[in-house]
């Protein structure tokens, strides 16, 4: 039985994979950069980062308590 090739299917995984590839030497890219950035701030600027990243984290869980919460039905 010989197997049948659809080369439309095969030249989209071939895209798909070449796009993967791609995507994957970007984030390699920006995880370089990030972590030369990380490793030259001052103090200042870690601790006030840190800051930031606790306010997001107290906003995030708070709209997701919000949405997570049945809506209370107003008086008419």
């Amino acid at each position: 039985m010989k197997k049948v090739i659809d080369f439309a299917e095969a030249k989209k995984k071939l895209l798909q994979k070449k796009k993967d590839e791609e995507l994957k030497k970007f984030n390699q890219d920006v995880n370089f950069f990030v972590e030369w950035i990380e490793a030259n701030m001052s103090e200042e600027e870690k601790r006030r980062r840190q800051e930031l990243e606790e306010e997001i984290e107290r906003a995030l869980q708070e709209l997701m308590s919000k949405s997570t919460q049945k809506p209370t039905q107003k008086g008419v």
